[in-house]
């Protein structure tokens, strides 16, 4: 793990090398954001997370119209 906990090597054994994996939410969200194209409407934020977080905009350069 980095010194700021932004990035995690993981070795997988000779054979296989090792893995760089990136921490921060905020390139993880902004990933999840292009990968979806919008939104979450609030029937998906209530299936997927529910009473974890309050109903909010995660992606801003999309359209909030239709969140149900």
């Amino acid at each position: 793990m980095s010194a700021d906990g932004s990035v995690m090597a993981m070795s997988g054994g000779i054979e296989n090398g090792y893995q760089i994996w990136d921490l921060e939410l905020e390139h993880w969200v902004e990933a999840a954001c292009r990968i979806a194209g919008r939104n979450f409407t609030r029937q998906v934020w209530n299936t997927n997370i529910g009473d974890l977080a309050e109903f909010n905009t995660t992606c801003p350069e999309f359209s909030t119209a239709g969140d149900g």
